[in-house]
């Protein structure tokens, strides 16, 4: 007979993830922009590091893709690093600094008009 040296596996807190909170903000665009814009998550995992992106995606622009921003961890969720661009990277150590980092990436002049000139070249 096989002993457990696990321990007691059903009580593990599974906590929320960063890739989820930016799956949210994903479906969140898809539907606040009824589609005419999408929110997608890319991923993948190099060297032991986890990395997502979330992209805005116009459907009617041959699915052009944006990037609005790129999240990186290793196996432990914390600290994740947000980069919103090329000169703007933000080291995270628990869920209420990633979202605010992630709020304010989102929020910024560079993601907002990039999302203005997406619309009105898909509603064109």
């Amino acid at each position: 007979m096989t002993t457990n040296l696990w321990g007691d596996l059903k009580n593990v807190a599974i906590p929320k993830t960063p890739a989820s909170i930016l799956k949210e903000q994903a479906a969140y665009l898809t539907k606040t922009m009824s589609a005419i814009l999408t929110g997608e998550v890319s991923s993948s995992v190099q060297y032991g590091v986890f990395q997502y992106s979330l992209n805005i995606v116009a459907p009617a622009l041959n699915n052009y893709s944006y990037t609005a921003v790129q999240i990186s961890h290793g196996i432990e969720l914390y600290p994740v690093t947000v980069s919103a661009d090329l000169n703007d990277e933000m080291e995270c150590r628990d869920e209420k600094e990633f979202t605010a980092a992630l709020a304010s990436a989102l929020t910024s002049p560079r993601v907002k008009n990039a999302i203005a000139s997406l619309l009105a070249q898909s509603i064109r």
